[in-house]
């Protein structure tokens, strides 16, 4: 991480001082030991560092944000028109629902809970501990520069100062803070990606029109060839009336006419992908070598007419991004919501 992207906020009263590598012509500043040292550890979650907040833009929706109720969906969108003949969900068809942004934790409350796991803390560099002024209201990270852990650190015996033990104990502070940073910095993406953009990474896993590996034509009599907005469809029956799963012309017209670009987040494969209208979805897909179901195929409506163990299906093959005909009884896939109203 580059430190002079990382801001010091003061703290009480902490010293921080302008680097010595640092020209009169530069805004940023960070906490410094002593000149030429060019010691010092991260203070604040630094932009390059909060690297899934671009997800923002996905969560949000032509009529509002997705929240994780469905029955607010219904209501308010849920859904973004790429510019094409019907509107694509913001999300695949999941159970999970996204905490509300006032409940998710800050990148602070991770990194004091990440320094507290640690037992990262000033007592942990003196015998007797460092002198922190208003200790029961202490804010994190403990920031405070070289000349101010000496004085605390020596607080009882001032004339006691050893620079070159004190810059070791020092070093070892920052290295420790550096540390727990990185840490925290993991911890906290993952977080977001498991709370606030769960919607986007979750994916439901279903059989086609509920049909187990065991089915026969005769138990499905009246089993239409297109199961769009019927009793058959989960995205009808889990979201209500306009929506639907997509025909394979949708899926073959979102192949066509869309820009796809491949992304990785946090180990789950995606797609974000640009409509004709400039707007976009983000499609997980997600983890590599997840072998348990289908990753990357996703089920249109339609079936074909050929049956074994159960029917034969229409879907999107992300993978080699083309429509396939699958046999998608007996395993699960993934269902990618379409808005038609």
């Amino acid at each position: 991480m580059n430190k002079n992207n990382i801001l010091a906020p003061i703290i009480g009263s902490f010293i921080l001082a302008l680097s010595s590598c640092v020209s009169d012509d530069e805004a940023e500043v960070y906490l410094t030991v002593k000149p030429g040292t060019e010691l010092d550890f991260p203070t604040s979650l630094a932009p390059e560092d909060n690297y899934v907040s671009f997800l923002d833009e996905f969560i949000q929706t032509d009529m509002a944000p997705i929240t994780g109720r469905y029955s607010i969906w219904k209501k308010k969108g849920g859904y973004v028109d790429l510019g094409l003949s019907v509107k694509w969900a913001s999300f695949n068809l999941n159970p999970k629902e996204t905490i509300d942004d006032k409940d998710v934790k800050s990148f602070k409350d991770i990194y004091k809970e990440v320094m507290h796991d640690m037992s990262l803390n000033p007592d942990k560099y003196g015998n007797s501990g460092l002198n922190i002024p208003n200790a029961p209201n202490q804010t994190y990270p403990y920031v405070m520069s070289y000349e101010e852990f000496c004085k605390n650190y020596n607080y009882s015996k001032p004339e006691s100062v050893n620079k070159d033990y004190d810059y070791r104990k020092y070093k070892e502070f920052c290295e420790d803070m550096k540390k727990a940073y990185e840490k925290a910095v993991v911890i906290y993406n993952s977080y977001l990606c498991e709370t606030k953009y769960v919607e986007l990474f979750n994916r439901g896993y279903y059989n086609w029109g509920g049909i187990d590996s065991y089915a026969v034509p005769s138990d499905y009599k009246d089993l239409p060839m297109n199961v769009a907005g019927t009793e058959y469809d989960w995205a009808t029956v889990t979201l209500g009336q306009d929506w639907r799963m997509p025909t394979k012309a949708e899926f073959q017209e979102l192949l066509n006419n869309c820009k796809w670009e491949f992304c990785s987040v946090n180990g789950v494969d995606a797609y974000i992908v640009t409509g004709p209208s400039g707007n976009r979805i983000f499609i997980s897909i997600g983890k590599k070598y997840d072998t348990t179901d289908y990753p990357y195929i996703f089920l249109t409506s339609e079936r074909t007419n050929d049956w074994y163990r159960g029917v034969y299906v229409y879907a999107l093959d992300i993978d080699h991004m083309k429509i396939i005909n699958t046999h998608n009884s007996g395993r699960k896939a993934t269902i990618r919501p379409v808005y038609t109203k």
